[in-house]
């Protein structure tokens, strides 16, 4: 549905669930307790525009829903001031992000990790002490990156980075593995090293506007978890083995 044109039709579908689905809260994030959802997200790359003139541009990807393409920068205030209706981005739920915007429940759990090229000796972050590592401008994975004593390069896209990895001027992208996985399928002469250096729990931003919304995307998160779209969509982009969902937790 569009949301701006069909906003009469959200509203009912939503009304309807909104008893069923509380907001959840932040787990394990520290002290925080906001009102609304905490989640992560699955579609990694897409976002909804509710007038179709978003700065990425839009297009109709199902009748009544735009999609428009933002920067990680863009994110949270796009979301906040309702440019876009839902942001689903591999957007990992944060404490500071839940004092502006809200979150679904946990859909995704990423890690964050490093990739370089083959013929790297590094085996970890910290092997990287003083060298440049690239992350894009809005990601939480620049403070990472610093906190191991590299020298973080910010970029607007992900792909950016590994133009960069290639041309010799990073020695290394840092962020989650989703991305990662992506960029390694790009170019077969990378590769992703060490451990997890983080949790990174993914969910669907939207507004504190539209608390309604949360209820009614949760909704729909929950019976992906129960009829198995969860476990299909997983084997179908990720492969095996699948885990089990995360589980949502729910504020209240």
């Amino acid at each position: 549905m569009h949301l701006e044109t069909g906003a009469d039709q959200f509203r009912a579908l939503s009304h309807e669930l909104e008893a069923e689905v509380p907001p959840a809260t932040s787990r394990d994030r520290g002290d925080v307790e906001p009102s609304s959802v905490v989640a992560d997200g699955e579609d990694p790359f897409v976002s909804v525009d509710r007038a179709g003139d978003g700065d990425g541009g839009g297009r109709a990807v199902l009748p009544h829903i735009l999609q428009c393409f933002l920067q990680d920068a863009q994110r949270i205030r796009d979301t906040a001031d309702g440019t876009v209706d839902i942001v689903a981005h591999t957007m990992t739920i944060t404490c500071d992000r839940l004092k502006m915007i809200d979150f679904s429940s946990v859909y995704f759990e990423a890690h964050q990790k490093v990739l370089v090229l083959k013929n790297s000796s590094a085996t970890s972050l910290d092997d990287l002490h003083g060298q440049k590592v690239c992350a894009t401008s809005g990601s939480d994975s620049l403070a990472r990156i610093s906190q191991h004593h590299a020298i973080p390069v910010k970029v607007t896209y992900w792909t950016d980075c590994l133009v960069r990895l290639q041309q010799g001027r990073v020695a290394a992208i840092s962020t989650d593995d989703s991305i990662l996985d992506g960029l390694a399928a790009q170019d077969p002469w990378t590769k992703i090293i060490g451990k997890p250096l983080t949790d990174e729990p993914y969910g669907l931003a939207i507004s504190k506007q539209h608390p309604e919304f949360v209820r009614f995307v949760n909704a729909v998160l929950q019976q992906l978890r129960t009829d198995g779209q969860w476990k299909a969509s997983y084997a179908h982009w990720l492969g095996h083995p699948v885990p089990n969902p995360p589980s949502a937790q729910y504020a209240g």
